[in-house]
C-alpha cells in the first residue's frame, strides 16, 4: 500500500511529465490543484524531488517547477525513493522470543516484497504512466 506522501509525489511527477514540453514551469498551486495535495505539504514533496535532481525550480515571477530530465528517463522508483522515509524505527516494549522470530520473518518477507516492487517500478517511466493514464499504450 502506498502512503500519502508517495502518492502525492507520483501525482506531482506525472503532472510535470504531462506538461514537460511547455515553455513555462508549473506552479505549486497548479500542481496542488491537479493532484489534490495540500500546497504546504506539496512544497515539501517538491523539495525532496528537487534534492534528488528530479525536478528543478525557478523563483520569482513565472517561477515554478519542471522535470530535470525527459519523462521517459525518470522511473517511478526514482520518485518513490526521493520521498521515502528511511527513518522508520521500531519502538515498543521487550518482545518474547516467539514474537521476535515472527517479526524478523515478517521483516525478511516485506524486504523481499519491497525489493521486487522496486525492481518492477524501476522499469516504469513517467512517460509510460502519462501514456497509460491517457489510454495509450507506451
Amino acid at each position: 500500500m502506498m502512503d500519502r506522501k508517495t502518492d502525492y509525489a507520483l501525482r506531482a511527477a506525472v503532472y510535470l511529465a504531462r506538461h514537460y514540453c511547455r515553455d513555462r514551469t508549473a506552479t505549486t498551486a497548479e500542481i496542488a490543484e491537479d493532484s489534490g495535495a495540500p500546497r504546504k505539504y506539496l512544497a515539501h514533496i517538491l523539495l525532496a524531488l528537487k534534492n534528488h535532481a528530479l525536478v528543478g525550480s525557478t523563483t520569482g515571477r513565472g517561477g515554478g517547477y519542471r522535470l530535470m530530465r525527459r519523462p521517459e528517463l525518470i522511473s517511478v522508483a526514482e520518485v518513490i525513493d526521493a520521498v521515502a522515509d528511511d527513518k522508520q524505527t521500531v519502538r515498543g516494549e521487550r518482545e518474547h522470543a516467539g514474537a521476535a522470530v515472527y517479526r524478523v520473518a515478517r521483516d525478511i518477507v516485506n524486504s523481499g516484497l519491497r525489493t521486487a516492487e522496486h525492481e518492477a517500478m524501476s522499469k516504469i517511466s513517467l512517460a509510460e504512466l502519462v501514456s497509460s493514464a491517457q489510454g495509450k499504450n507506451p
